[in-house]
């Protein structure tokens, strides 16, 4: 998967943190007072972020793979999620709508949308400063537009494509591996990293963002507070997350997680049933403090029970092939 002929174990490390941080994200979303908040809005402002500029970083444009590893589980789970939905859930009429990503599907709208932009980011590689400021200046602007919304996935589409498109420029040099070499600069990053971080907290302290302007799914007028300058602020405060977990990701191989690390698409797809079956049995009903154990102790059983079961499928199918 990766663009290095050497495994760069930091990257596995990392996308494994980073899904385990999407479940605990959205577990933490049906929790009230001061953890869902607190924690909630710092692992919103980068968790995502991250995730797709190393979704950039490993993007190839390969129509076979667009096919098989997005377009079909796209539709697959689009129906699945909509019919676990209509008939577990709300006991409602079944309504699929393709056009329209169901919760996490929009993710997978989101990354079919990038990945045929590819041929258009490799056409101007050479300008890709200019495209990144674009993107950028794109995200900030397209809040303003009501129309860009969830249809498509447009809204996170816009949002979050300078960050896919930083981590595919980034990959296409092996970039990543190049700048955690730099020693001299390991020092300076990090003090600048920690001190974005501190602000970041003081910031949304002082904002007080409602949640779904976390989402990056809808027009400012629609999220209650919340403009293109607190958009701007959280896309920096996302590059210092970005920076200090590159620079300090372990670069080794730890059993079994490491291994993990590669099966995030699984783990992705599944962990939004049982999340949802825990809103709608009320799971988390106690005090703060229980509430986030719980919370704690089921993101890491959903991260580590799919993500198992997508490594044992991958060996079942490696051992086919040889036979």
């Amino acid at each position: 998967m990766g663009k290095t002929r050497a495994r760069a174990w930091y990257l596995d490390n990392l996308r494994l943190l980073l899904i385990f941080l999407v479940v605990l994200g959205h577990t933490l979303e049906q929790i009230d007072g001061v953890i869902r908040t607190g924690l909630f809005e710092v692992i919103y402002t980068f968790h995502m972020p991250a995730f797709l500029f190393l979704s950039g970083y490993f993007a190839k444009f390969r129509p076979k793979k667009l096919l098989t590893r997005l377009v079909i589980p796209y539709l697959v789970f689009q129906l699945l999620y909509s019919l676990f939905g209509a008939l577990i859930l709300y006991h409602t009429p079944v309504t699929v709508r393709f056009a329209s990503p169901y919760w996490i599907m929009w993710y997978l709208m989101a990354m079919v949308i990038y990945t045929l932009l590819l041929p258009l980011l490799d056409a101007l590689e050479q300008r890709r400063f200019a495209v990144l400021g674009v993107s950028a200046l794109t995200a900030l602007l397209a809040g303003f537009d009501s129309s860009i919304g969830y249809d498509l996935s447009l809204s996170r589409a816009v949002v979050f494509l300078p960050f896919f498109a930083a981590g595919y420029y980034a990959g296409k040099g092996d970039f990543l591996t190049a700048f955690r070499g730099r020693r001299d600069l390991r020092l300076p990053l990090t003090l600048a990293g920690l001190a974005g971080i501190a602000l970041q907290l003081v910031y949304l302290y002082l904002r007080k963002l409602p949640m779904a302007f976390f989402y990056g799914a809808m027009a400012y007028n629609l999220t209650d507070r919340g403009g293109p300058l607190d958009r701007l602020a959280l896309g920096l405060f996302a590059l210092c997350w970005i920076l200090l977990l590159v620079l300090h990701m372990p670069d080794r191989e730890i059993p079994l997680l490491t291994d993990l690390g590669r099966s995030t698409m699984i783990i992705y797809l599944l962990h939004g049933f049982a999340v949802y079956l825990t809103w709608k049995y009320s799971l988390f009903r106690y005090s703060n403090a229980v509430n986030g154990l719980l919370a704690l102790g089921f993101a890491l059983g959903l991260t580590l029970l799919p993500g198992l079961l997508g490594l044992g499928w991958s060996r079942i199918v490696r051992m086919n092939r040889r036979s």
